[in-house]
């Protein structure tokens, strides 16, 4: 079959829909994964009724202790043995760093307290609970 050309043109239209539907499908998927990939293990936070807002620094250390008894450096899983070690490469790098450590209400209270000892051994300036408001 022969098509005329000149008669009706060059047809240089791209379907997009197929390109659409797929790039929603990996937009999804990359949302319901994005959680999973920054929050490796779930720390829940104990409520409190009062709390203060830690003022900003340079240097924030976050520190995460699972209800397992899991310890996480900038969401790094570390032993409790490596701990002082990383600390302290992190303090020598910057003198005036403060520590976060986010424990889960069920997490052991003498892994924290231990914690907290090594962190004001290695120097750390500021140590901070993090917790979550209580809902009233």
């Amino acid at each position: 079959m022969f098509i005329n050309r000149r008669k009706h043109g060059v047809i240089s239209s791209i379907n997009v829909t197929p390109f659409i539907d797929v790039l929603l499908v990996l937009l999804i998927i990359f949302m319901i994964t994005a959680e999973e990939i920054t929050t490796a293990e779930h720390v829940t936070l104990p409520d409190v009724n009062s709390s203060s807002v830690l003022e900003k620094s340079d240097c924030v250390v976050s520190i995460a202790v699972s209800e397992s008894g899991v310890i996480r450096i900038e969401n790094h899983a570390v032993s409790t043995e490596d701990f002082a070690v990383k600390i302290s490469s992190i303090i020598n790098k910057n003198k005036q760093c403060s520590a976060l450590i986010y424990g889960d209400t069920k997490a052991e209270y003498g892994k924290i307290t231990k914690l907290i000892s090594l962190l004001k051994q290695n120097n750390v300036q500021t140590v901070s609970l993090v917790t979550q408001k209580e809902d009233r």
